[in-house]
């Protein structure tokens, strides 16, 4: 499981350490605020050209079985990715 810093809120996130950077949905984390700015062409594993709308740096916390928590924090790319149906 993993929480938000600011919130506690539980959500599921990917991060993938064979991926050149992290990418999220605007709707995602918003509670840490407006993306900063930062000019990176991205693409998709496709090949199609990605938005990006900025960085955010978003704190978690990872809580195991028996409630030991390990805090954390990643960077993500804003952009216009969807998550798949």
């Amino acid at each position: 499981m993993v929480k938000a810093d600011n919130t506690k809120k539980e959500m599921k996130m990917l991060l993938d350490s064979g991926a050149g950077t992290h990418c999220c949905p605007k709707e995602f984390a918003e509670h840490e605020g407006k993306p900063g700015d930062y000019n990176l062409q991205l693409k998709a594993a496709n090949g199609a050209k990605l938005k990006n709308m900025g960085t955010r740096a978003v704190g978690f916390d990872v809580v195991g079985d028996f409630n030991n928590a390990v805090s954390g924090q990643a960077e993500f790319h804003v952009t216009d990715v969807e998550k798949p149906n």
